[in-house]
């Protein structure tokens, strides 16, 4: 299933890329970030949250084909 997936902050850098399609079998948020993580090992070092769509994900939300997914790194603000 394609899917667009854009990165923020530290994980853009890990990916060298703000964004890109991915075509993946990940069936769940959860499996999504395990791919990602086999992908980009650095990953594993960022807890991150997943939006789908606009709206935070839990790892076993369902994605479907064409969903807009954000990984978002920890922020910090003031």
């Amino acid at each position: 299933m394609e899917m667009n997936l854009k990165y923020f902050g530290i994980l853009s850098e890990i990916t060298g890329k703000p964004d890109e399609w991915l075509e993946s079998p990940a069936e769940t948020v959860g499996d999504l970030l395990e791919e990602l993580n086999e992908k980009y090992p650095a990953m594993k070092l960022v807890p991150c949250q997943v939006s789908v769509n606009q709206k935070l994900a839990e790892r076993v939300s369902v994605l479907r084909k064409g969903d807009e997914i954000a990984i978002l790194p920890p922020f910090s603000g003031g």
